[in-house]
Parts: C-alpha cells; sequence; structure tokens
C-alpha cells in the first residue's frame, strides 16, 4: 500500500461508530409534525449500510437520513440534540442571508469580495 493511500484514508471523514443501545434524535420531517419534539430512540442493530432503530425503522449509516419505503423518509436522526441546534440555526441564517441578499449585488461592491465571500461559504 502506498503512503498516498494511508494519507488519504487518514484524511477521510469516517462515519461516526454507533453502539446497540445508543441514543438517537429522531426529527419528523412531515409537515404537520414539524414542530414535534425530538423523540429519542435506541439502536438496537448495527450493520454495514443501516443502523436498525428501536421504532422498527432504520437509518443511513452515513446520513442518518431514516428510511420510510418507497423513496420517501419521514425524517432523520441526529447524534445529539446540539448538533440539531447548530444545523437549525445554520439554516435559519442561511434564510435570512438570502432573503437581504436581492437579485443584483449591492452597490460598490467589488467583484474580488463576492469571490471572497463565496469562498467563505463554500461556494
Amino acid at each position: 500500500m502506498s503512503a498516498a493511500n494511508d494519507e488519504s484514508r487518514s484524511t477521510a471523514k469516517l462515519e461516526p461508530e454507533y453502539q446497540v443501545g445508543q441514543v438517537l434524535y429522531f426529527e419528523h420531517s412531515e409537515y404537520h409534525r414539524r414542530h414535534a419534539p425530538l423523540e429519542e430512540l435506541a439502536v438496537v442493530k448495527v450493520g454495514r449500510t443501516w443502523v436498525k432503530l428501536s421504532n422498527g425503522r432504520r437509518a443511513d449509516l452515513k446520513t442518518l437520513v431514516v428510511d420510510g419505503g418507497n423513496y420517501s423518509s419521514p425524517g432523520r436522526c441526529w447524534l445529539n440534540k446540539e448538533e440539531r441546534e447548530a444545523d437549525l440555526a445554520a439554516r435559519k441564517a442561511w434564510q435570512l442571508l438570502k432573503a437581504r441578499m436581492g437579485h443584483a449585488a449591492p452597490e460598490g461592491v467589488s467583484a474580488e469580495s463576492i469571490e471572497q465571500a463565496a469562498k467563505l461559504l463554500g461556494l
């Protein structure tokens, strides 16, 4: 095995190691349940692709999106409540930024400034 392969493995983002009995926090994606509190679910089995949950459903190991069957998902799981709160705060901040942006660049903003902003945002 080459040193380049070792380096790419060590810098790749690793998935969390799930344990049977670990608690995950399920967030419903259905519109009528969007304000429902997080549901605590236990991991009952860990496979190569899926984590089986105590509610009988399964979640993707990489994304924690819950499989609803028929190409749908009833929601996703979070490792902890703080992770979900950080995601909600980022989505809210993004929506506010988009609402303030308008369709044209603000007067006097240079191309370099726009490119810097895009780079900061990973765009």
